[in-house]
């Protein structure tokens, strides 16, 4: 019977029946962790790094160390945000590293994903299981539906909604934001198909289209809900052009409404993105580097078949390609199984006329081409606006996708090979399914290591940390190797560093702190430094508020060795508090003669640098600062200090100049200079004052406007469209 003849009941019988299969495979790939008591994470890989390193077992090994971004980034963002909104704070700001960044606008920081404000509401490491198994279930289910709407049998859909849940890109990228945009691949597939064969009204598809744009938007991983959408706009085009009911230029223009009415949902993430990368060292890179190395197509394409012919990263066997983040994720993304690939292969060849096929094999392929950087589709796909920001070998997700898809019309071609045998047909359609399930269960299951609550190298406490916990005063904190106290892994200690992890980072910041590392790569990202070795530009240092050096090596006076150990701790006796008054200022509008005086061994940190000329006040020209400043309060987003002055003077605040800061002195609304190339200064008058600064990001509050006029258009689309009868497919 075909669907479109079976009662509702029944189809919503057999759809629950597929769903709980998908929930019964992900539920057993994530056993221990769902329902053994064991944590989903890879937290113990920072015991590769100091502080970490010196109370781990001697005989330990990472689980997997590749998944490194997990907690140095994704875990420790999302614990800072949960504590900040459990003080009623919406995380805004990081002041722990760079010297404060937009936390909001980096997007893997993930505030606007709806599942994290479940973590949020109710904090537990089990989380992490539970949101990996939802998004495995999500990400199947988007695909039994597109494929159901593709016309294939129910056991093609199921055998393509495992392969896709379980493919390469979805197991390895779990438990990063990668993962929250993969699965929304096939629905933005189904929304097109849906259009194509007319059985959902154009307002429908414009509302209904938009609320997981946004979503895969918020998702923290951005370039990949670019890359799906771009692979979404790929098939729509073929679409309109392929098929008995090809889609229609009202079908494209609906498509294209629903776009553009997610991405209008998910400015609160785009704008203050936006705002960021405007003033960083990721725009520069971005647009003059590949941020991949050049790979070679037959060698990435046979990860395919052999995805650990380079060995095994859980197994800390992995030694394959090289090259700048060129990483096992990135290459055996593309693995959906071996007898997904052979179905697939046997479907193009029993099928030679079916055009469906033929589209799904040049959207691979295509993928393919510039995933693997084949001239010239790697090229042109590099002009396109905002693709030079994101990794185009992630594009493996769509070729994974393409061949779940051809598995699962491979597998309908073999069935109906053998129509008039009923029996071979049912253990074909019961056994292929179950096959691709093993293999694919087999081949993932572990990488995503789980831990026990109480591991020894469960974020474990070190002397260093606890040392520099007792101190109650305002510092930071800077490692000589570049890998001690890695960030952003120090928010687990409440700690502040110079340093960060976030492949954007201020450009002014990042042109500053360089100065201290002898490693050019500093240049680039500050956390690409393997060493901050410039002890000779201390008073540098001193101005940016490092209080303690962190390093396994003895270092020189006038540093002061005060916790010994595998790793040493040493104070910085000329350190300047977070908020002082400037002794006086010096004009320097030339950016290389600034940083040159900046970064000179007698630099004397408390003599501001202004970029350009104020008549603020006149030059002091005393051997002490005018005044003193006290603070009184620091939080992230809102800084209030107590001033003295005797004269006019400059307040200098040792935090990362943004323009979402604003200054208040008295109640009255100051401007924020930019003073020694990348710090906030604010001219204050004589006498006693109380100087206020708050972060105040116009882009995330107008983006939240932007956000509700676009949401309410969806809602109403939708509700508009909810009582019309559904067109027919001749309409």
């Amino acid at each position: 019977m075909a669907e479109g003849t079976q009662s509702a009941p029944r189809q919503r019988w057999r759809l629950g029946l597929a769903v709980l299969c998908l929930c019964v495979v992900h539920g057993a790939f994530l056993f221990e962790t769902l329902f053994g008591g064991k944590i989903l994470t890879q937290i113990d890989a920072l015991c590769l790094f100091e502080p970490w390193a010196s109370v781990a077992p001697d005989d330990f090994r990472a689980s997997n160390e590749l998944l490194l971004d997990q907690s140095i980034t994704i875990l420790p963002w999302l614990e800072f945000q949960r504590e900040r909104l459990a003080a009623g704070e919406l995380p805004l700001w990081n002041p722990h590293n760079f010297a404060g960044q937009p936390l909001v606008g980096v997007p893997p920081s993930g505030l606007l994903w709806p599942p994290h404000w479940i973590y949020f509401a109710l904090p537990s490491w089990h989380f992490h299981a539970w949101h990996a198994f939802g998004r495995l279930v999500l990400a199947g289910v988007f695909a039994l539906f597109f494929l159901r709407e593709l016309g294939t049998s129910r056991a093609a859909a199921t055998l393509g909604a495992v392969g896709f849940s379980l493919c390469g890109f979805v197991v390895m990228w779990l438990n990063h934001p990668h993962a929250n945009a993969a699965m929304f691949l096939p629905l933005f597939f189904w929304f097109v198909e849906r259009a194509a064969n007319r059985r959902t009204g154009y307002a429908r598809i414009v509302g209904g289209l938009a609320i997981p744009v946004a979503l895969a938007l918020f998702s923290g991983h951005p370039q990949t809900a670019l890359q799906a959408l771009l692979a979404t706009g790929l098939y729509a085009c073929l679409r309109a052009c392929v098929g008995p009911l090809r889609l229609s230029v009202r079908g494209l223009a609906a498509l294209a409404g629903g776009v553009g009415l997610g991405v209008l949902i998910a400015m609160p993430m785009i704008l203050p993105f936006l705002d960021y990368l405007r003033v960083s060292m990721g725009a520069r890179v971005s647009a003059t580097t590949q941020l991949v190395s050049e790979v070679d197509a037959a060698t990435a394409a046979g990860f395919a078949v052999a995805p650990d012919r380079f060995g095994h990263p859980q197994e800390g066997t992995y030694s394959g390609p090289t090259g700048n983040h060129l990483n096992y994720q990135e290459l055996a993304g593309v693995f959906a199984g071996r007898l997904m690939l052979g179905l697939a292969l046997l479907g193009l060849a029993l099928r030679p006329r079916d055009r469906r096929g033929w589209v799904f094999a040049g959207v691979g392929l295509l993928a393919a081409l510039v995933a693997y950087q084949v001239p010239p589709f790697y090229d042109l796909m590099r002009l396109v606006p905002g693709v030079n920001n994101t990794k185009l070998l992630r594009l493996v997700l769509v070729v994974a996708f393409a061949v779940t898809v051809l598995g699962a019309l491979g597998l309908d071609a073999l069935l109906e090979r053998f129509r008039g045998k009923p029996r071979l047909t049912l253990a074909l359609a019961l056994a292929l399914p179950l096959l691709a399930t093993i293999e694919l269960f087999a081949w993932g299951r572990g990488y995503n290591p789980v831990i026990e609550r109480d591991d020894p190298t469960f974020l474990p406490a070190t002397p260093a940390t606890d040392f520099l916990a007792r101190d109650e005063s305002l510092f930071r904190v800077l490692g000589h190797q570049g890998s001690t106290l890695l960030p952003s892994a120090n928010i687990f200690h409440r700690l502040d560093v110079l340093t960060g992890y976030d492949s954007i980072e201020y450009a002014t910041l990042v042109e500053l702190v360089s100065k201290l590392s002898s490693d050019p790569r500093a240049e680039t990202f500050l956390k690409e430094a393997r060493v901050f070795d410039r002890l000779d530009r201390l008073p540098l240092a001193s101005l940016l508020n490092v209080k303690y050096v962190l390093s396994k090596d003895p270092l020189p006076e006038p540093l002061v060795l005060v916790l010994d150990g595998p790793l040493r701790v040493y104070e910085n006796p000329h350190v300047l508090p977070r908020a002082f008054v400037a002794r006086d200022w010096v004009v320097l509008p030339d950016k290389e003669e600034r940083l040159a005086h900046l970064s000179a061994t007698d630099l004397d940190p408390l003599v501001a640098v202004l970029e350009e000329a104020t008549t603020a006040a006149a030059r002091h020209g005393l051997d002490e600062p005018p005044g003193e400043v006290r603070l009184t309060s620091y939080e992230p987003r809102r800084i209030e200090l107590a001033v003295e002055m005797r004269e006019p003077g400059l307040v200098v605040v040792a935090d990362s100049w943004d323009a979402a800061w604003m200054a208040r002195v008295d109640g009255e609304e100051r401007p924020i200079e930019r003073v020694d190339h990348t710090l906030r200064g604010v001219w204050v008058e004589g006498g006693s004052s109380e100087l206020l600064l708050t972060h105040e990001p116009r882009s995330f509050t107008l983006g939240a406007g932007l956000a509700g006029v676009g949401l309410a258009a969806a809602l109403v689309l939708l509700l508009r469209a909810s009582g019309r009868p559904a067109r027919a497919p001749d309409e």
